[in-house]
C-alpha cells in the first residue's frame, strides 16, 4: 500500500509490531513477538510518541484486538491526526443478526 502512494507522490511508511506469518516487511519493522503484552505495550507507545508529529494520517490494519495503541490514538485524536481502523479478520456478531443481513457476502463461519 505504501509503495503505491509513494508512486503518486504521497510519503508513505508502514510500521509492524509482530512477524507476519508469510514473511510480508514492513517500512520499519519492529517484532516484539517474544515480548509480554506490557513490555510490547510500553515499546508501542514509545515508538507512537516518535511518528505522531511527523504523519498527518494513521491507518491502522490490526488482526488482534489486544495490540490496538489506544493509549496513542488518543494522543492523535488531540492533535488532530486523522485515524483509519481497519480489523483484518473475521467480523464477530450474532448468528441471528447476520442471518437477517441482505449483503450476499455476510458468511457465518464454523468453527
Amino acid at each position: 500500500m505504501c509503495e503505491g502512494l509513494r508512486k503518486i507522490g504521497i510519503d508513505a511508511t508502514s510500521c509492524s509490531f509482530l512477524s507476519h506469518k508469510f514473511g510480508f516487511k514492513a517500512g520499519i519493522n519492529s517484532h516484539w513477538d517474544d515480548l509480554t503484552k506490557e513490555e510490547s505495550s510500553k515499546k508501542r507507545d514509545d515508538s507512537y510518541n516518535h511518528f505522531i508529529q511527523p504523519y498527518d494520517i494513521f491507518h491502522f490494519h490490526f488482526s488482534r484486538i489486544d495490540i490496538m495503541p489506544s493509549k496513542a490514538v488518543r494522543v492523535m485524536k488531540k492533535k488532530g491526526k486523522k485515524i483509519v481502523i481497519q480489523h483484518r479478520r473475521s467480523e464477530v456478531r450474532k448468528l441471528s443478526v447476520a442471518r437477517k443481513m441482505n449483503n450476499p457476502y455476510v458468511q457465518v463461519k464454523k468453527y
